[in-house]
C-alpha cells in the first residue's frame, strides 16, 4: 500500500495542473488533535458490549462547547447533573420573565405518551433519510490500480466509490512514463496513458482507509460517511464506532449497535432524545401534545416537565404537578392566574369567571376586589365580601340596590322572597308594604285555638271542624287568617308545607341560626312525612327558645320549649321557613 501511495503522488504531482476540484459529499472530516485525545481513549476503550439500550444521556457536555469532553465520565454523575437540570427547568417563573418575542417551531405530533411521540418521529426520520438516498448518486464500478516499481508488483483492489458526487474522484494523466519489473526472469516495460483512483473511503484487504484527492491515506481523522461514523487512528485504518456518544465538528451525535447515527426522536436507555436530520443533538423540540408540553433540555433528552412556566410563540403557558398545561383559574404560589381552554395565560383583561370579577394585569395575576363597586364593559356591579358579583336586592352601607345579570338596574319593581320592591332610576329599592298581610295575625289564630279549647284531631272531618285540628291543619288555618294564604285555600299536611317553602313565594327556608318569632318549623323527610312521620308549628319566642303547636300529648294548642318537641326528639330531622312580606310587631311573642 505504501508504494501505491508513492506512484500516486508522484503521477498527481507531475500533473497538478489537471486535477479537478473535487466535492465532498462525506459531511465532514475531522483531524484529531491533542485537545481530543482524551475523548478518543474514551472512545476507543469504551466496552464493545454496550448497547443502546442499556446507556442512558449523559449531560456533561455542552452544545457551546467545541469538544465533547468524555474525559473521566462517571453515569451516577451523568444522570445527577441530567436530574439538576430537570430540576431546574421546575423554576417557578412569572410570566412577565419570559421573551415575549420567542419563536419556536411547534411539532404536530398525535400522541399519548413518549413512547408514541419518539415513534411517530421516527417515522419522520426514516422518511427523511429515504430522501436522502434519491438524492445521492452511488457508484459501483470496481477498479484496479496496478503500481510498478524496481521488479516488483502489488495489486490493490478499490471495491467502490462511497456515496459521493460524480466530481468527488481524481484523475492523474500520465503521459510516456515507463516503468519496469521481474516476471519470469525477463524485463518488461509498460507504457499507460491514464490511471483512476478515488479519494474518500477505499476498502484495501478488507480493510478501509480514507484518501485525500493527492491519494493519500489520511490518518487520525474522524468522519461520517452514509451515516455510519468511523475513526482512524495513526494507521489511517477507519473503525465504526457503535452504541457510543461521539463529538464531530462541535456537535455531539449518538451511534447505534452497527454505527449508524440516530436521527430524529430516538430512545437511548431509559430515555428518549431529539436528533436533527444530519444525526446531531437539537434541544429545539418545544411542543404541546394531549395537553403535555415536551421539549428538550440542554442534554437533547425529552422531558415532560412539571410545575414549569414556559413560552410558544409569545404565549405563557404553565404546567401542573401532572405535567398537563393549566386551564381556568389557577393558584401558583398564592398568586391567581387564569388561562384560557388551550391553556394561553391571560394578560391585561377584564373577565368574569365563575361569579366572581377579575382584572387581570401584564404579569398575568388576577385581581378579585371584595366589597367593591366595579365597571365591566360599561356596566356597574358590586362584589359581596367573598369576591362574588351581587344580584338581587342588596344593602349596601345602609341603602337597598337592586342588580341583574347585567349588573346595577334601575326602574323595576321586582319581588324577592315573598317582598315587593319599586326600584327607581338610579337602581335604589324600597319596599312596597303589604297591610293585608300580618305574622301577628297567624300567631293570633294559635292563641284564638287555645283559648277555644280546640282538641288534636287528625281525621279528615276533625282537623278542618271549628272543634279540633291537627298540627299542619292549625299552621295552614292560621296562615289563611294571616293573609298569607287566600280565603278557601285548601288544607295541606306538611307535605304541601315543604313544597310552598320550595317555592319560596309564601315562605321560604331559611337556617336554624337565624329563626325568630313568628317562622315555621316542619319536622319530617319530604315524601314521607304525613301522619304520625311529621309535625310542625311557629317559633314563639327565640329568647326563650320556645314554640307554640297543636299537638297529640296534651291534646291542645301548647307552648313548649323548642328541642325535643318539635318531632326532632324522635330523630326527624327540621327545617325552618319565614313568610313572606307582611307585617310584624311581634304583639304575642312574650305571651304565656
Amino acid at each position: 500500500m505504501r508504494k501505491l501511495n508513492k506512484t500516486i503522488l508522484l503521477a498527481s504531482t507531475l500533473f497538478l495542473s489537471s486535477t479537478l476540484a473535487p466535492i465532498e459529499k462525506v459531511f465532514a472530516e475531522e483531524e484529531i488533535s491533542k485537545n481530543e485525545e482524551n475523548a478518543k481513549d474514551y472512545l476507543e476503550n469504551s466496552s464493545d458490549d454496550t448497547k443502546v439500550n442499556d446507556i442512558v444521556g449523559y449531560s456533561t457536555y455542552s452544545l457551546d462547547d467545541e469538544v465533547f469532553n468524555l474525559q473521566n465520565i462517571d453515569e451516577e454523575d451523568l444522570t445527577e447533573k441530567v436530574s439538576e437540570e430537570a430540576e431546574e427547568n421546575e423554576e417557578e417563573t412569572p410570566a412577565e420573565t419570559l421573551e415575549a418575542s420567542e419563536k419556536e417551531d411547534t411539532l404536530t405530533i398525535a400522541t399519548y405518551s413518549l413512547e408514541d411521540f419518539a415513534e411517530v418521529n421516527s417515522e419522520e426520520k426514516i422518511d427523511s433519510a429515504s430522501e436522502g438516498e434519491l438524492e445521492s448518486r452511488e457508484a459501483t464500478e470496481e477498479k484496479s490500480i496496478t503500481t510498478y516499481s524496481m521488479g516488483e508488483e502489488e495489486s490493490s483492489d478499490v471495491i467502490k466509490y462511497a456515496d459521493f458526487d460524480l466530481d468527488a474522484y481524481v484523475k492523474a494523466k500520465v503521459n510516456n512514463y515507463s516503468g519496469s519489473y521481474q516476471e519470469n526472469d525477463k524485463e518488461n516495460k509498460n507504457n499507460f496513458e491514464e490511471e483512476v483512483y478515488t479519494k474518500g473511503i477505499n476498502e484495501v484487504d478488507g480493510k478501509k482507509y480514507y484518501y485525500d484527492s493527492q491519494g493519500q491515506v489520511k490518518t487520525n481523522i474522524k468522519l461520517i460517511n452514509e451515516d455510519t461514523y468511523y475513526e482512524a487512528g495513526e494507521d489511517g485504518e477507519l473503525q465504526v464506532k457503535t452504541d457510543s456518544w461521539v463529538s464531530f465538528n462541535g456537535k455531539i451525535y449518538r451511534t447505534d449497535e452497527s454505527g449508524k447515527v440516530l436521527k430524529g426522536i430516538s430512545k437511548v436507555g431509559d430515555d428518549y432524545y431529539n436528533f436533527d436530520k444530519d444525526g446531531a443533538i437539537d434541544t429545539s423540540l418545544k411542543t404541546i401534545n394531549d395537553d403535555q408540553l415536551f421539549m428538550t433540555d440542554k442534554t437533547g433528552k425529552i422531558i415532560n416537565p412539571k410545575n414549569y412556566w414556559f413560552a410558544i410563540d409569545g404565549k405563557t403557558y404553565r404546567t401542573g404537578s401532572d405535567g398537563k398545561i393549566l386551564k381556568g383559574l389557577q393558584n401558583v404560589n398564592n398568586n391567581n392566574y387564569i388561562f384560557e381552554k388551550d391553556g394561553i395565560m391571560l394578560q391585561n383583561r377584564e373577565v368574569m369567571l365563575n361569579g366572581k370579577y377579575y382584572k387581570v394585569n401584564q404579569k398575568g395575576l388576577a385581581i378579585n376586589p371584595k366589597n367593591a363597586w366595579i365597571n365591566y364593559k360599561g356596566n356597574k356591579y358590586h362584589t359581596n365580601e367573598n369576591g362574588y358579583i351581587q344580584e338581587g336586592i342588596w344593602n349596601i352601607d345602609g341603602t337597598l340596590y337592586y342588580f341583574s345579570e347585567n349588573g346595577l338596574t334601575g326602574n323595576k319593581q321586582i319581588t324577592q322572597k315573598g317582598i315587593t320592591y319599586k326600584v327607581d332610576k338610579n337602581g335604589i329599592a324600597k319596599p312596597v308594604e303589604n297591610s293585608t298581610k300580618s305574622v301577628d295575625k297567624a300567631i293570633e289564630w294559635m292563641f284564638t285555638a287555645r283559648n277555644a279549647g280546640l282538641t288534636y284531631d287528625m281525621s279528615w272531618q276533625g282537623r278542618t271542624s271549628d272543634y279540633s285540628a291537627d298540627c299542619s291543619s292549625a299552621v295552614y288555618r292560621s296562615l289563611i287568617y294571616g293573609g298569607f294564604l287566600e280565603k278557601g285555600a285548601a288544607i295541606g299536611n306538611t307535605e304541601t308545607l315543604f313544597k310552598l317553602g320550595a317555592e319560596g313565594k309564601v315562605m321560604y327556608q331559611i337556617d336554624e341560626s337565624d329563626i325568630r318569632y313568628g317562622d315555621i318549623f316542619v319536622a319530617g323527610y319530604p315524601g314521607a312525612s304525613a301522619g304520625a312521620d311529621g309535625h310542625t308549628g311557629f317559633i314563639l319566642n327565640e329568647q326563650d327558645d320556645t314554640i307554640i303547636h297543636m299537638s297529640y300529648s296534651p291534646n291542645s294548642v301548647s307552648i313548649t320549649p323548642r328541642k325535643g318537641y318539635m318531632g326532632d326528639g324522635r330523630g326527624l330531622p327540621v327545617r325552618y321557613y319565614r313568610l313572606v312580606g307582611g307585617t310584624n310587631n311581634e304583639t304575642y311573642k312574650y305571651k304565656k
